[in-house]
C-alpha cells in the first residue's frame, strides 16, 4: 500500500504502466478497493484484478440474490467478463441455490472453481441444483472441499470437466465407494491431490479405461500401498513429482 500512496501522492514520481500494472496485481482486494476509490483513471487500471476473483460467502449469497440480482445479467456490467477465479462457500437452503446459482450463468470465463462447503451436496435431491457445471465447461482448476450425498455423485461432478488440467479434492460421500463405469476424466489432467483418504477413490481411478498422464500426484494414505503402486504403474513415466502424505490410524 506504501507503494501505491507514493505513486498518488508524489507528483513527480512517474512510472511506466505496465509496471504500475504488475504492483496491483499483488495488492489485496482492500488495498485496491481504495485505489479504485482515488479517480477513474485508477478504477480502470485496478478493476480487473479486483473483480478476477469473486468469493461467494454465505452473507453475499443472500445479498446478490435479494439487491443484486443483475449485477452480472445487467447489459452494462462488465464484470463477468473480469472473474475468471470462482469461491462458493457456505451455501444456504435448497431455495437460496435455485436463487443463487442461476445467476452465475454468465460467468464463462471462469477457469478456477473452489467449493468450500459441507453442505451442498447434502442430499440427492440437492446435487441437481447444486452446482451449474454446464456454465463452466472451460474450467481447467477445480478444488473441492465438501461432502456429496453418493460416491456417484463425486464421479458425475469431476468428470463433467472436459478441460481440467489440475484436481484438488478433500471430500466424503455416504456409502461405499461403488466402482462405476461411468464417466472419464479430463484428458487434460496433470496434478491430482487427493486429500481424504485416497483408499476410498483410487480403485475407481484404477478402474477407468483411460487414465489422463497425471504428472503430480499427491495423496493421503493410512496402510492402501499397494493401491498407490498400482496407479503409479499405469501411470508409467508420465510422473514428475509423488507426494505422499500418511494418516494417523491412532486417531
Amino acid at each position: 500500500m506504501e507503494v501505491v500512496k507514493r505513486i498518488i501522492e508524489e507528483e513527480d514520481l512517474i512510472l511506466p504502466l505496465e509496471l504500475i500494472i504488475d504492483i496491483l496485481q499483488h495488492l489485496d482486494n482492500s488495498t485496491l478497493a481504495k485505489c479504485a476509490a482515488v479517480c477513474r483513471t485508477w478504477l480502470v487500471l485496478t478493476r480487473p484484478s479486483l473483480f478476477t476473483h469473486l468469493v461467494l460467502t454465505k452473507d453475499r449469497q443472500i445479498a446478490l440474490s435479494s439487491q443484486f440480482s443483475d449485477l452480472f445479467s445487467h447489459p452494462l456490467s462488465t464484470i463477468p467478463s473480469l472473474v475468471t477465479s470462482l469461491t462458493i462457500m457456505d451455501p444456504q437452503n435448497k431455495e437460496l441455490h435455485s436463487k443463487v446459482f442461476p445467476l452465475l450463468n454468465a460467468l464463462t470465463n471462469v477457469r478456477y472453481l473452489e467449493i468450500r462447503t459441507v453442505d451442498v451436496f447434502r442430499t440427492s435431491g440437492d446435487f441437481s441444483v447444486a452446482i451449474p457445471t454446464n456454465h463452466f465447461r472451460n474450467l481447467t482448476m477445480l478444488k473441492i472441499d465438501t461432502d456429496f450425498p453418493e460416491f456417484s455423485h463425486l464421479v458425475t461432478f469431476i468428470c463433467d470437466f472436459p478441460l481440467l488440467e489440475s484436481l484438488d479434492m478433500d471430500t466424503d460421500w455416504s456409502g461405499p465407494a461403488t466402482i462405476t463405469s461411468t464417466g472419464s476424466l479430463s484428458s487434460y489432467l496433470r496434478t491430482l491431490q487427493i486429500r481424504s483418504l485416497s483408499q476410498f477413490i483410487l480403485p475407481w481411478f484404477l478402474a477407468l479405461p483411460n487414465l489422463p498422464p497425471i504428472e503430480d500426484i499427491e495423496l493421503l494414505i493410512s496402510d492402501d500401498l499397494e493401491l498407490v503402486n498400482q496407479l503409479i504403474r499405469m501411470l508409467g513415466p508420465s510422473v514428475r513429482r509423488l507426494t505422499l502424505m500418511l494418516w494417523d490410524l491412532s486417531y
